[in-house]
């Protein structure tokens, strides 16, 4: 019997890369799902009684992250533009644009 080789380390490069690719296909095939979820109202809330804002939104992430998915999976450039389009997006609206009021530091400790 023949002694098996060991992978390269390109080879292995590429299948860790592979995974990483699928896994996050899978968040965002997730995330969704998630969408699809709020828009039907299977979430716990009426979809129809949210802000617009929040309407629009849903539905931009959800095409976006259908594109995410098959463009991930098929391993299209498109694919990899959406990934970092909904990402950046969200970082920015969750931070730069969000007018969430939150805690200081100070605050979580204080005295009621």
């Amino acid at each position: 019997m023949a002694p098996i080789k060991p992978l390269s380390l390109k080879y292995k490069v590429k299948l860790a890369a592979t995974a990483v690719i699928w896994i996050t296909a899978l968040f965002y095939l997730y995330g969704a799902v998630v969408h699809v979820y709020n828009i039907l109202g299977l979430s716990g809330f009426d979809w129809y009684t949210t802000p617009l804002k929040w309407q629009v939104l849903d539905v931009a992430y959800l095409v976006i992250d259908i594109v995410v998915v098959v463009g991930l999976s098929l391993g299209w450039k498109a694919g990899f533009l959406a990934f970092y389009v909904a990402a950046i997006s969200q970082i920015v609206l969750y931070t730069v644009i969000n007018k969430t009021p939150t805690l200081k530091h100070n605050q979580l400790n204080a005295p009621l």
